[in-house]
């Protein structure tokens, strides 16, 4: 029956805009990039305290000094695409890793302070922290130096389009 309405609807899944399957794909990405670093993670303690002998707590923070390097890389390389240079990147990705950290605690916090299970702020600070800093990171720490963000230029790369050359857009046109 056609109603006049557009459908949004190809056989029983939803269509997705090119912008849209981006970030889809970028946050499937983002989330198997996160449980490659808890991996990373546990296992850099596991190797400071049973193969150097470093006490756990020392080596939870070296770890995660690891777990940050580490995932920087792998979200440099397959996550996001930016034309930012490291510097500034990496800057940012370290400032939102400690605005994570500090939700993180904070979360944790509020559930001893309500005399919560401390396994319900893990479950709290899980169900906030990974969203929050997937949106720092997409929207800030990652995003291009150019006027269009990463899901323009990724699309743009993907499909076979000139991206801004930084240069006058039409004959008698200034950049600013």
């Amino acid at each position: 029956m056609n109603d006049g309405l557009p459908r949004v609807w190809c056989g029983h899944a939803p269509v997705l805009t090119s912008e849209r399957r981006v970030f889809v794909g970028r946050a499937i990405r983002y989330g198997l990039a996160g449980l490659f670093a808890t991996m990373v993670y546990a296992f850099a303690v596991m190797g400071f305290v049973g193969g150097v002998g470093l006490p756990p707590v020392r080596a939870a923070a070296l770890a995660t000094v690891v777990v940050i390097f580490t995932s920087y890389v792998v979200n440099r390389k397959w996550v996001f695409d930016t034309d930012r240079s490291h510097l500034s990147t990496f800057s940012r990705f370290v400032a939102a890793s400690g605005l994570s950290i500090a939700l993180n605690s904070g979360l944790m916090h509020v559930a001893v302070v309500m005399h919560w299970s401390y396994l319900a702020g893990v479950v709290l600070a899980t169900a906030i922290v990974p969203p929050v800093n997937f949106a720092i990171n997409h929207f800030w720490a990652f995003r291009s130096e150019r006027d269009g963000d990463e899901a323009d230029i990724a699309d743009r790369r993907r499909s076979g389009e000139p991206g801004d050359q930084s240069g006058p857009k039409s004959p008698g046109h200034e950049q600013g």
